[in-house]
């Protein structure tokens, strides 16, 4: 009797606890370059929770977060998905990168478990219409847009040379550009570079001799930082402009002052928003400085738990596609697909060493 008596009751009390806490998975990458990339998405969502739980919970119940590293890697954030399905989340922000989105994404609707992603901004992740996928950021296709819009009107450029690094969020920014690019803009080359690459010899002396009025990197910080370094080093002063893939301050530290003047798109300027003026307020007291990709995960998070409080007998991906919600990047509705209806790009530069934005929304 003493025998199955213990493991019973340890049984028993495990089941209680699991029962009075809401958990929620949040699945990013750690570690190492991409890690840097991800921790404002760990401290915007962390600092939802803990507002939650200061408040109460969830439904009277304690909030719990599952941090998971994906390890940025599509295989892995398969293996992570499952293990949040066995921990029984009630949903999951993330992923961050698009690959490990996609990736996870159909463990998780199978599952029926709600995912939204502060960052993963491919198009594919919504356009299969999968009923728990959430995207709380834009898309490539309107980033796209946005950048060959500013490079064309604004910058006058004629000539562009793009640079794409084989990931799946890299191609789908790089087609779209050359679709909302044609007729409009020469491209006098294209070059696919390797994620990990920090040699770029071959690379600058192409940009060198066919001197394009613009450089566009579809990729992320670690390599976008070393590419425009290497091109300054080498006194090659063609702009240079990316996307939302180069938001990390080690884009700064590796890029150093070769970073000043450059371009990229990213969503909305959060410190200029009246919706946004708490989060800030709390951010900078417990971080110091805002990191662009924090609201995005604040709200994705906030959003999921204030589903699950309206869901009662509702599946929680229900919720999400028919209600409206106010966050800090102001009101957030998903269309069927799952998309957010509005979430605009802008263009932002590097000025005195910080991201600044340059212009209104396009």
């Amino acid at each position: 009797m003493k025998q199955t008596f213990y493991p019973l009751l340890v049984l028993l009390f495990s089941l209680t606890c699991s029962q009075e806490q809401v958990r929620i998975g949040i699945a990013i990458p750690l570690k190492g370059e991409q890690g840097v990339m991800a921790k404002g998405i760990l401290q915007g969502a962390q600092l939802a929770v803990d507002e939650w739980n200061t408040r109460g919970g969830a439904l009277g119940k304690k909030i719990v977060l599952e941090i998971m590293d994906d390890e940025a890697n599509s295989e892995r954030a398969v293996e992570v998905a499952k293990e949040l399905t066995k921990k029984r989340v009630i949903g999951v922000i993330g992923h961050m990168n698009s690959h490990c989105s996609i990736a996870a994404s159909e463990i998780y609707e199978e599952a029926g478990i709600a995912m939204i992603t502060p960052s993963s901004t491919n198009p594919e992740l919504t356009e299969r219409k999968l009923k728990n996928v959430f995207r709380i950021c834009g898309r490539d296709d309107f980033q796209a847009k946005s950048a060959a819009d500013f490079i064309i009107e604004v910058l006058k450029a004629k000539t562009i040379y793009l640079i794409n690094d084989h990931s799946v969020y890299s191609m789908g920014l790089i087609n779209s550009l050359k679709e909302y690019a044609q007729n409009r803009l020469s491209i006098r080359g294209e070059k696919g570079i390797n994620q990990g690459d920090t040699i770029f010899d071959d690379l600058v002396r192409e940009i060198k001799s066919l001197n394009p009025d613009v450089v566009y990197f579809a990729g992320y910080h670690p390599e976008g930082a070393r590419i425009v370094k290497q091109m300054r080093e080498a006194r090659l002063n063609n702009i240079f402009f990316g996307a939302d893939g180069l938001v990390s301050e080690d884009f700064l530290r590796i890029a150093g002052n070769s970073a000043e003047g450059i371009y990229f798109t990213f969503g909305c300027s959060v410190e200029d928003l009246g919706s946004a003026q708490h989060f800030v307020r709390v951010y900078k007291e417990k971080y110091k400085t805002i990191d662009l990709y924090a609201p995005y995960a604040y709200d994705a998070t906030n959003v999921l738990l204030e589903a699950s409080c309206l869901a009662k007998e509702r599946p929680i991906a229900d919720v999400l596609h028919q209600e409206k919600f106010d966050g800090a990047l102001g009101l957030i509705a998903f269309d069927e697909k799952g998309d957010q209806v509005r979430s605009p790009y802008m263009v932002w530069m590097v000025k005195d060493m910080k991201f600044v934005p340059w212009t209104k929304e396009l």
